[in-house]
């Protein structure tokens, strides 16, 4: 483990998940930012709330097929970086 891994966690799992076709996983990752602030905006869910959810299934799907769990946890970590820019926005 690098140094770098200890400050960001989920650093490792978005390199290894977009090794499996970057354009794709992060693509998708883009799209489930949009769908996140449409149902936060509705009221549905917070992104953080998305977020925590795609993480908890990327654990439980990782135990499955690690390939698809990291995608998810990719996806995930996006979530949440879009939820911490969002904090960060709103002041």
């Amino acid at each position: 483990m690098r140094a770098d891994d200890a400050a960001d966690p989920d650093r490792r799992s978005r390199e290894r998940a977009t090794s499996l076709d970057p354009a794709l996983v992060k693509a998708i990752g883009g799209a489930l930012a949009v769908v996140s602030a449409f149902l936060e905006k509705s009221g549905v869910a917070t992104t953080d709330d998305f977020a925590q959810a795609l993480g908890i299934y990327a654990t439980v799907s990782r135990g499955e097929n690690e390939d698809e769990g990291l995608a998810l946890a990719y996806w995930a970590a996006t979530l949440r970086d879009v939820a911490e820019f969002n904090r960060r926005e709103k002041g």
